[in-house]
């Protein structure tokens, strides 16, 4: 099933690329002619293709975490410039629903031996998925030390507004596996039917959040609640993994991102 959507995944992904890149250069030369009707007409275009490529990505590496498919690089990292990094990254996207994200995260945060790549696309995932759920207004960012640990385990928080709700709704709970709710039975948000972008996003983010070695829950209210440990779990030789566990390569040189 992983070749396949694999290879479905990359017969999807060239086509859509040659689209989004054709659809921002022509934005380019409409824009330098001054038809900038025609470019927001692009723009719907260019987003779309966005987050269809969006949603194969993260059908295909969910189906990858499944079967033990996805590798670990860990590495020293701090939990303030890989969080800072995300933030840059999905506030384009947020801005485009009318949406912020608010970020509150001491530059001493703390630091952990873990995957940057895996944690940023997790987190990612998370914000991303809160946001397709809500209507304009605020996403709140969170990292904190949990109270009573004497690990480096940190809480990530997020809060959203459910949209036309007067008061924060309820982020809809995360199967305990992806097959086991069908795209017809998906769980809501405030009486909605859950994007299936958001749903394969808290999917996703959960198992990589759980790779990581990690606990992920859904809180009472619009909160999902990530802890994640000072290290991976202990590494696993490639040939003696069992699906859906991690199989983590060979460390590479140490390199230590800094906090802003």
């Amino acid at each position: 099933m992983v070749s396949l959507l694999s290879t479905l995944g990359h017969d999807l992904r060239t086509p859509l690329n040659s689209i989004i890149g054709y659809s921002e250069l022509l934005q380019e030369e409409l824009r330098d002619a001054g038809h900038e009707d025609w470019v927001d007409d692009l723009e719907q275009v260019r987003a779309s293709g966005r987050v269809l490529l969006d949603l194969i990505n993260r059908l295909v590496d969910l189906a990858k975490v499944e079967v033990g498919r996805i590798a670990l690089a860990p590495v020293p990292l701090s939990f303030a410039a890989v969080t800072a990094e995300v933030a840059a990254a999905v506030a384009p996207a947020l801005a485009a629903r009318g949406q912020r994200l608010e970020l509150w995260c001491p530059a001493d945060a703390g630091s952990a031996v873990l995957d940057p790549a895996r944690l940023a696309q997790c987190l990612s995932c998370m914000v991303q998925s809160v946001a397709e759920l809500s209507g304009p207004g605020v996403v709140d960012l969170r990292v904190t030390p949990p109270e009573g640990s004497t690990g480096a385990r940190f809480a990530i928080q997020m809060l959203a507004q459910p949209e036309g709700a007067a008061e924060p709704g309820s982020i809809p709970s995360v199967p305990a596996h992806p097959s086991a709710q069908s795209a017809q039975n998906a769980p809501s948000w405030s009486g909605a039917r859950l994007h299936a972008g958001a749903q394969v996003g808290l999917l996703l983010a959960r198992e990589l959040c759980e790779l990581l070695g990690g606990e992920f829950q859904v809180q009472a209210g619009a909160t999902i609640v990530l802890r994640l440990p000072g290290s991976p779990p202990r590494a696993l030789h490639e040939e003696g993994a069992a699906p859906g566990s991690a199989v983590i390569e060979p460390e590479p040189p140490p390199v230590v991102a800094t906090g802003g």
